[in-house]
């Protein structure tokens, strides 16, 4: 017993360095652009259409939030699924670039423990 807790909280630990070394970090030049990787919990979006996403606001565990623009087809990150990650609190990991003071979303992933 006293092993499963020990392996538990090493376990948080390793997953907490995780989040907080990924976030908002820039990665990686793309055509005169840094991309910024960040991680956190989905608290608004705006949905064009039942399929379609325009806007997301994810904010990280240190309360940062990051107004992502989305001009682009997020696969299975529908509105339905983005309200079931608000409801659940599942937390994602995305990666945007910045144009003009603006953060277009380029990618989002679910971030599994």
């Amino acid at each position: 017993m006293h092993k499963l807790f020990a392996a538990n909280i090493y376990l948080k630990i390793f997953l907490l360095f995780a989040l907080l070394a990924s976030c908002g970090e820039p990665s990686e030049l793309n055509d005169s652009q840094f991309v910024f990787h960040v991680s956190g919990s989905i608290i608004d979006f705006q949905s064009k259409s039942f399929t379609q996403v325009s806007r997301i606001t994810i904010i990280t565990s240190d309360g940062e939030e990051y107004d992502l623009n989305v001009n682009k087809d997020l696969g299975k990150f529908t509105p339905s699924h983005l309200r079931q990650h608000m409801t659940l609190g599942d937390l994602v990991q995305a990666s945007f670039i910045e144009d003009d003071g603006m953060k277009w979303l380029e990618d989002i992933k679910d971030l599994t423990p």
